[in-house]
């Protein structure tokens, strides 16, 4: 088990997860050990069960996610690897196995720790859990697959894979040169104010008027249109050559004013350090733009949007990653001129065919699977812009590839709250026939508001229950599973819509499904409230 604590303090780490759980309306009465002071609570997020133990110093909660997945123990090899990979890659969850006591099935766990309960925070990393319980459990499955019953050839085939683990275990922000692939290119070395502000608010033709920059070291302010565009915001806390941090936090004030309207806007951001290793120092950035004033011309008050983006700035040179692409590259072109067999890594650079392509592919997955969703757009709208004019190629295998990079931005951009990007990313990915990118352009519509929600989970109800009528093949579980989820997301909806007779309705129809109980539990006494305030007014 892997944990910390912090100093003891006011703050009830017990009481924090308690409230959690209420607010979630989930019950689960905590239980202590008398030998160690720890209390256990075991509960069920969203279909996951869950076990939380609060030390008995009442300053740290470890969080498990017990045997998520079951593999035989024939398939050790797989499972070690799984873990071990992972456990690399992935900052905030550890995983890790245990094998039964008549040796034949190994039990895999994810867990995490944390010193505080905070409520977007802990749901974040409950939904992590679920992440990679498919993730990995996919990789497996997979790995299983590829190999048969003998797995004796594991460790060669890791070997063999040695350049694209060391790929996936840097965390650098790569430069590029002249791909001839590329139509657009982001700057994914250099972090500029200009590229944050487009991707995150669609701010495009900004005028700057002023920068007001504040960290440690004291106060500036830039008016230079050109200094203000190219302003590295990581750059207020991490030195100039990445070595060290200068500052624990810094803020910035961005005045300014759009073409043909003189109003004066301003954004404020927030910089703060986010963890540091061997390679990178990560910077969390928080920003708010501001709403105009209200007036005569804009009578009603908006809200301020916000958004917040992890990155990092690296220490080693994007020349040094490039030349490793290039060799694992030149090294797949080779192999299969020579008719060796590949592996899932080395064909897919074979089939992307340009080292730069299959760089930005790389590192813009690596960062998504870290969190990291403002760097793999970066990297992820590189690939996009490269291979659109090839969706139609007589191969074919651009359109698979297309169609996934598609997916993953519109699941980023839903992450740095930008649902208008997201939507149109989604809403190609959708075209691919993938479940999951079904799903996930289905979050976006109700996430939003979108009226069209409504229409297209009716289509696809249609489509699923058809095919469940008339393919006696279909895989009957994990189609119900999908009618579930639109019935949630059509619940949501008519909420939204203040249908709310017609969402208790739908929300009591799913209390016996085990995996929408809870989230039904808690719509419908959003519902009560709802209707309990309609009345009394």
């Amino acid at each position: 088990m892997f944990s910390f604590k912090r100093n003891q303090g006011t703050i009830s780490v017990k009481k924090e997860l308690e409230t959690f759980l209420k607010k979630n309306n989930i019950t689960s009465k905590g239980e202590v050990d008398k030998e160690n002071g720890t209390t256990s609570y075991a509960f069920t997020y969203q279909g996951g069960y869950f076990v939380a133990e609060v030390d008995g110093d009442d300053s740290f909660v470890s969080v498990f996610y017990p045997s998520f997945k079951e593999v035989n123990t024939n398939h050790i090899n797989e499972v070690r690897a799984a873990c071990n990979n992972y456990n690399q890659c992935v900052k905030v969850l550890k995983f890790s196995y245990s094998i039964d006591d008549n040796g034949n099935t190994a039990h895999m766990h994810i867990a995490f720790s944390d010193d505080r309960i905070d409520d977007k925070s802990f749901s974040n990393k409950l939904a992590a859990c679920f992440h990679y319980h498919r993730t990995i459990s996919q990789w497996i499955d997979d790995s299983i697959k590829d190999t048969g019953n003998d797995s004796s050839d594991w460790e060669t085939r890791l070997a063999k894979s040695k350049h694209k683990d060391y790929l996936i275990e840097e965390g650098e922000i790569k430069a590029q040169h002249g791909a001839p692939f590329t139509y657009r290119e982001n700057d994914t070395v250099k972090f500029t104010l200009k590229l944050f502000l487009y991707t995150t608010f669609d701010l495009q033709d900004v005028i700057y008027k002023s920068l007001t920059l504040s960290n440690s070291q004291g106060v500036k302010v830039l008016t230079d249109h050109k200094d203000i565009a190219l302003t590295s915001l990581p750059g207020l806390i991490v030195s100039d050559d990445a070595s060290s941090w200068t500052s624990e936090c810094a803020t910035a004030t961005l005045a300014y004013t759009m073409p043909h309207d003189d109003t004066v806007r301003h954004i404020s951001m927030c910089v703060t350090q986010a963890g540091h290793d061997n390679i990178s120092h990560y910077v969390r950035i928080t920003a708010t733009l501001v709403p105009d004033p209200v007036g005569p011309t804009r009578p009603r008050k908006e809200l301020p949007r916000s958004t917040s983006v992890l990155t990092a700035v690296d220490k080693t040179s994007p020349k040094k990653k490039m030349d490793e692409v290039d060799y694992m590259w030149k090294e797949t072109q080779i192999k299969h001129r020579d008719g060796e067999p590949l592996t899932d890594e080395q064909y897919l650079l074979w089939t992307i065919d340009n080292t730069n392509l299959a760089y930005n592919y790389y590192w813009g997955m690596r960062y998504f699977n870290e969190e990291r969703y403002y760097d793999a757009i970066l990297h992820l709208e590189n690939l996009f812009f490269s291979i659109k004019p090839n969706f139609f190629a007589d191969d074919g295998h651009y359109q698979e590839l297309f169609y996934d990079v598609c997916y993953h931005l519109g699941f980023c951009y839903m992450e740095i709250s930008n649902p208008i990007r997201a939507y149109y990313f989604l809403d190609i990915a959708v075209g691919s026939g993938n479940i999951t990118h079904v799903m996930e352009h289905i979050n976006v519509l109700a996430n939003t508001g979108d009226a069209r929600g409504l229409a297209s989970i009716d289509r696809l109800e249609q489509n699923v229950q058809e095919m469940l009528k008339n393919d006696n093949d279909a895989d009957v579980d994990k189609w119900n599973n999908l009618l579930e989820f639109l019935k949630r997301r059509k619940g949501f909806l008519f909420i939204e819509f203040n249908m709310l007779d017609e969402a208790e309705e739908l929300f009591t129809s799913l209390l016996d499904h085990p995996n929408s109980h809870d989230y039904a539990i808690h719509e419908l006494a959003h519902i009560k409230r709802l209707k309990e305030a309609q009345e009394n007014p």
